[in-house]
């Protein structure tokens, strides 16, 4: 079965398109919005039992939490922090109750 790829251009000349698309899997949900700016968030949610009422929760769906994670940095980046003794490939805290992780992106 082939990926299916949404692809999101920010310009409604070249496509149509919500500012807003949302991938909801058992444990969480993946968002992708666009700001009236045309930047991007990103956002993961993870179901936990403390949030079933949130109207981003799905409904009856199961509960999830974070059992592994990973940042990768571009090669100069992984030599500076190999060099300077830091994490090369940090991840999250897992010990913590992590419910959600954002990131903004800049369009060049």
């Amino acid at each position: 079965m082939k990926p299916v790829v949404i692809q999101v251009f920010g310009d409604k000349s070249k496509k149509l398109e919500p500012e807003h698309h949302r991938i909801e899997f058992p444990g969480g949900s993946i968002a992708v919005d666009r700001t009236q700016d045309g930047e991007y968030w990103a956002h993961i949610a993870i179901n936990r039992p403390e949030r079933a009422d949130y109207p981003e929760t799905h409904i009856g769906s199961k509960i999830g939490r974070v059992v592994s994670s990973r940042i990768d940095y571009d090669y100069d980046e992984y030599t500076r922090r190999s060099k300077c003794g830091e994490p090369t490939i940090p991840s999250l805290d897992h010990d913590t109750k992590i419910e959600h992780i954002a990131l903004r992106f800049e369009v060049r």
